[in-house]
Formats: structure tokens, C-alpha cells, sequence
């Protein structure tokens, strides 16, 4: 949950945050027996994991001379955090009818003089780590030598986690009472002493690398977590056992059980930005922290905490965080992309007249290519959906439409993609999931250079984008119905899971269904990896390739399995008809297709169903 990094992600800080994040959740989540006790105890480590994150990354502030602006940005979340929780109890209090004592006691001197010493939030209660992190950044730049002096540094360590277990589990055993948790959450005992542990592991670790000393320092940490584990387990028993055992955060092995567990983690090697707890650091580590106390309180009023169900509550509690969380991350990603959107591209959700002969031109130019290498290379092919009807009803384009669709059986596909890779003129590109990394569709593009093109929902993803014709292959579909509908759902799904991966968004941010269906296909999208989903699909639709089927299907098509399926004998056929000032071909049969399709498709259908792909932004560069 830092929030600040080196030079490009640490992939194992992430790692980190995930683990600190479940920790602490657990921490708030947890009730009583079962073991609970033992386990609440070594998840203590969590805040601690976070503000040693901060120390560890502190330099790379320093060199980017960025220190004011962490400063800001703690105390930003800290404020949104207040105001969150504050209007959360506002509301519990004003159903009690007790808002003004609420008030009082929470804005009186006393609370307030606790605030400014000892960093007691006035709402939100686990939010005393950022202003105990605000309070050691401070510090650190206006008083270097806490910083860059390792003498003064290490008293600081030595006090804050001396000072913290005697005010603290301590307590009862040197003093004979239990004191405020207050004394224990603050920048005094906790923040600055891990923030400097932080530094002073960097340096450590920066020190063995200058000298070539490596010597496993994953496995003798691994081993030191074990050893430390079952110490701090050790520990807690025997205070218990001499009814010594205060309720207060940390025990003496707690401190190196952190260290331990940093190192092991930090240290863990091939750990990369595909991975599951990496991503959910990355991403989710601070909006879970803020939000997963307010489901705590509905937890437990939901579920026994006295009992096994108390883990139960827990997984509830952090997946529901994680939703959330999920979905504020990609509202404030939506938001932002919008803010950050400039620059001379035209919006062109609605196309005039002249912008759209423009495109029509363009596009027919990319038809004479592909008409030029499957004639040089016998290939067929037809024109299919929207384009087929063009040619037929309006012996071109259909007057609104923006784009053309172009199919063919799936041997005529391979051949194609492969001529394309000699045949293929300079002035364009051939964009499939074998040429762009980034291309999630199962289907072919032919995009013209030095021009772009993004459809609403597409902003995020990363493909090549310019003007283009979608290229359909028609794969074998089964003759049993459970299998083809096997075939569909998992075709949907695919699709569906890989759109979201490469960042489509929602293009209707007003359609609740879609929204709630885009939030579900983002918790299936946890565990799956982008380029075996695209695996995934390619081979999905060619599952029934290598049989002899009556019926083929145009499984990336837009108008859904059941009307895209065609008797293949229909697209075996085809003959050239008039299109604007050209020609292009279709199947033979298209009438049995086109009805299948579109019903009367001669019938002009009414102004509001006349859909387009709209576009976020075109450009046409020099044509």
C-alpha cells in the first residue's frame, strides 16, 4: 500500500502488499477461539509490512525530490477516510438520535489533543496508520539525520520497539495495566521505527549486492519466518499461561517475524506482473484497507464470531472489499481516462454526411487490397452481414453504416493470413493475435497506415488501432444441439472474459446490466492469464475443424451463434455484384442467408434501430 515506487513496478512490493492487505483485514475480521487468537497475532505484521514499503521505497522519493508530494497524497487519503467514516457514524447517530452527543465527544479538546500527539483519528479508526505515516514522512525531510544518519536511525528503532512492547503487551508484566491503544498506534512506536527498518534493509540489501553476497537470502529467510512464527506462537502461549498477555498489538518476535517476512517475499525470485497477489497488490491493496472495516460491521451481525463461522465472515469480508475496491478502481480509471482526453481527434459518435463517405472511400480502398491477394492467390471470399446487405438492398454501403465485413471458410482464413504475410501491399497491416501481442478478437483485421480509429470501450486497450475491415473465418459448427450450445457459452464467455482483459469498458455506463455483468467478468478474470484465454478461444472455435459438418458458423460475428450459423455448401458459391463504383463478391444463396439475419431485409428498418459502431475518435491521416 505504498505509495510510491523506484524505477518502473517492483513486482515483489506488490507481492507484499497483498499479503499485508489480507492480513489486515483478517486482523478486523477475526472473532474469538478456533485458534483465532494465534492467528490474529501473527498477522500483526501487516501495518508494519506497509510502513516498511515506505521506508524501503523512500530513496527513490528523495532522488525525484517527491517528498512533499507523498506527504500530500497521505494526507489526502487520510482526509477522504475521515469524511467516508464520518458521515458513515453521522448517519448510524442521526437514526439514534444522538448525532450531537456523537459530535461532541468525537470533536472534544481531549480528542482533538489525541489526534495532534498520538495520531487518534476522529473517524475511521484504522486510518491512525496514514497520519502516523504522514507524521514520519514529515519528519524525515525536515530532520535528515533520521533519514541519512544509520546511528541515529538505529536508536530510533531500537526506542520506538522497546517503547511500543512495554506500553503495550508488555504492559501488564512491567507496570501491572493495560494502557491505551493509542500509545501503540502512532508514529512514535510504529511508524517511524519500521519506516527506518525499511531504510535500513534497502541499504542492507543494496550493500550485499555491491559485495556479490547473495548466499540464498530467499530460503534463510523462509526459514527464519518458520522459525519465527512458531517463536511468536511460543510466546503468546506462555504469556497466556501466566495471565501476562496484554491486549495490545505486538510481541517481542513480532518485530522479526516483519523483517523476515519482507526479506523472504522482497527476495522471492520470478515473480511477475501476471500474477494474481501482484496485481491485487498493485491494484487493490489501499482502496481494500480503507474500505474493509465498514463490512466488518456487517459481519458481525451477520455471522457467529465465537465460532468456525468467524472464517467464514472473513472470506465474505475480503472478497466483498475486493469488489468494491475492483469497482472504484475502474470508475476512477473511467473518470480519468475522460479528463485526459484531448488532442485533435474528432468525436464521431455521429458522423455527418461527408465524414462518412470519407470513411467509405477509405474503407474501399482496404476492399481492392484484399479483393487484389485473394484473387492472386484463389481464395474465397464474401462480403457477410451489414456489407452483404449494402451490396443488395443499396448496391453499396448501407447509407449509415461505418464499417465493412468481409467472411470465409476457415481454410480460405488460413490461406488468406498466410498470403497476406508476402502479398500483402506496404500501405497496409494484417492485425491478428499472431502479429499484435496486444489483439484479442478471433477473427482478422486489414488496418491502412497512417490512420486511427478507437471504438467507444476501447480507449484502454493496447492493439494497433487505424481504419479497418474485419476478416471472419466460418469454423465447422456441430450437428447436436447440446454441443453447439456448449460450443456458444463457451464461445460468449471467452470473448466476453478476453475484452475485459485487454480493457474494454462499458460503453454504456447507464446500463446497470452491463455494468453488473462487466464487475462479474472482472472477479472471473482474477485467475485467467490473457494469452491463454486467447489459446482458449482460437481453439474453441476450431474444436469441430477436422470434421465433416453440414453447417459453419461465423463464431466472432456480431448477430450471436444461432444466426450466424449457415449451411456451408451457401459460402462455396459466391459471384460478383455491384458495390459503390466496384465490384466485390457474396454468396449465391444470400437470400436464404440475409432472411436468416435480418427477416424482410429489404425493408428499411426504423431511425432508431439504423446502429453503428461509433467511434471515440478518427483519424484519416493523408487519405
Amino acid at each position: 500500500m505504498s505509495l510510491d515506487s523506484g524505477k518502473g513496478r517492483n513486482n515483489n512490493i506488490d507481492l507484499v502488499k497483498a499479503i499485508a492487505a489480507f492480513l489486515v483485514c483478517f486482523q478486523h475480521a477475526a472473532g474469538t477461539g478456533f485458534l483465532s487468537g494465534y492467528l490474529l497475532a501473527l498477522s500483526r505484521i501487516a501495518v508494519p509490512l506497509f510502513m516498511i514499503i515506505t521506508g524501503y521505497l523512500y530513496d527513490s522519493v528523495i532522488q525525484k525530490g517527491r517528498q512533499k508530494q507523498q506527504i500530500k497524497r497521505y494526507i489526502q487519503i487520510a482526509l477522504g477516510m475521515f469524511l467516508l467514516y464520518l458521515v458513515y457514524e453521522c448517519g448510524l447517530h442521526i437514526v439514534r438520535h444522538d448525532l450531537n452527543t456523537f459530535l461532541q465527544d468525537k470533536f472534544s479538546r481531549t480528542r482533538l489533543v489525541e489526534f495532534v500527539l498520538l495520531n487518534r483519528p476522529l473517524a475511521a479508526d484504522h486510518s491512525w496508520y496514514m497520519l502516523a505515516m504522514i507524521y514520519t514522512l514529515f519528519i524525515a525531510m525536515i530532520y535528515h539525520p533520521m533519514y541519512g544518519n544509520r546511528s541515529i536511525r538505529r536508536i530510533l528503532i531500537i526506542v520506538g520497539t522497546v517503547g511500543q512492547l512495554a506500553v503495550g503487551k508488555y504492559s501488564l508484566l512491567l507496570f501491572g495495566r493495560e494502557f491505551s491503544s493509542m500509545l501503540t498506534r502512532n508514529a512514535w512506536f510504529v511508524g517511524i521505527p519500521f519506516f527506518l527498518i525499511g531504510i535500513e534493509i534497502k541499504e542492507l540489501l543494496k550493500e550485499r549486492s555491491r559485495n556479490s553476497v547473495d548466499n540464498n537470502i530467499f530460503t534463510r529467510h523462509l526459514w527464519l519466518t518458520i522459525g519465527f512464527t512458531i517463536l511468536c506462537i511460543i510466546e503468546r502461549a506462555l504469556l497466556i499461561r501466566l495471565d501476562l498477555n496484554a491486549s495490545r498489538d505486538s510481541y517481542i518476535f513480532t518485530t522479526p517475524l516483519t523483517i523476515s517476512v519482507f526479506i523472504m517475499l522482497l527476495t522471492w525470485k520470478n515473480v511477475n506482473s501476471d500474477n494474481l497477489m501482484v496485481r491485487l497488490g498493485r491494484l487493490y491493496s489501499l482502496p481494500i484497507y480503507i474500505i474493509h472495516p465498514l463490512l466488518v460491521k456487517l459481519e458481525v451481525r451477520i455471522f457467529d464470531m465465537t465460532t468456525s463461522w468467524q472464517f467464514i465472515g472473513f472470506f465474505a469480508v475480503l472478497f466483498g472489499s475486493f469488489a468494491i475496491s475492483m469497482m472504484y478502481v475502474r470508475s476512477k480509471s473511467i473518470i480519468m481516462a475522460q479528463k485526459s482526453h484531448g488532442g485533435n481527434d474528432i468525436n464521431m459518435e455521429i458522423m455527418n454526411e461527408g465524414e462518412l463517405q470519407h470513411l467509405h472511400k477509405v474503407l474501399l480502398m482496404i476492399a481492392e487490397e484484399i479483393d487484389r491477394v485473394c484473387v492472386k492467390n484463389g481464395i474465397t471470399y464474401t462480403l457477410t452481414g451489414g456489407s452483404m446487405l449494402g451490396a443488395i438492398r443499396h448496391k453499396g454501403f448501407i447509407p449509415w453504416d461505418d464499417d465493412m465485413d468481409i467472411a470465409m471458410l476457415r481454410n480460405d482464413y488460413e490461406r488468406f493470413i498466410n498470403a497476406c504475410k508476402t502479398d500483402l501491399s506496404d500501405q497496409f497491416i494484417l492485425q491478428t493475435m499472431e502479429t499484435d501481442k496486444n489483439y484479442f478478437y478471433g477473427f482478422a483485421k486489414i488496418l491502412i497506415k497512417g490512420t486511427y480509429c478507437v471504438q467507444f470501450g476501447q480507449e484502454r486497450t493496447k492493439h494497433q488501432k487505424g481504419i479497418y475491415i474485419d476478416i471472419f473465418p466460418l469454423d465447422n459448427i456441430p450437428s447436436s444441439y447440446k454441443l453447439r450450445v456448449k460450443q456458444a457459452w463457451m464461445n460468449y464467455l471467452l470473448i466476453k472474459l478476453l475484452s475485459r482483459k485487454a480493457g474494454c469498458e462499458v460503453e454504456d455506463k447507464g446500463n446497470i446490466k452491463k455494468v453488473i455483468g462487466f464487475k462479474i467478468i472482472d472477479i472471473m478474470n482474477i485467475c485467467t492469464r490473457f494469452d491463454n484465454l486467447r489459446i482458449s478461444l482460437e481453439r474453441n472455435m476450431k474444436r469441430y475443424d477436422n470434421e465433416a459438418t453440414e453447417m459453419v458458423c461465423n463464431l466472432a460475428g456480431y448477430y450471436g451463434y444461432e444466426k450466424e450459423s449457415t449451411i456451408r455448401e451457401y459460402f462455396e458459391d459466391v459471384e460478383y455484384v455491384p458495390f459503390e463504383d466496384t465490384r466485390f463478391p457474396i454468396i449465391t444463396k444470400y437470400h436464404e442467408y440475409l432472411t436468416t439475419v435480418y427477416g424482410n431485409y429489404m425493408e428499411l428498418p426504423p431511425v432508431e434501430k439504423r446502429h453503428t459502431h461509433g467511434f471515440q475518435s478518427l483519424q484519416f491521416g493523408s487519405f
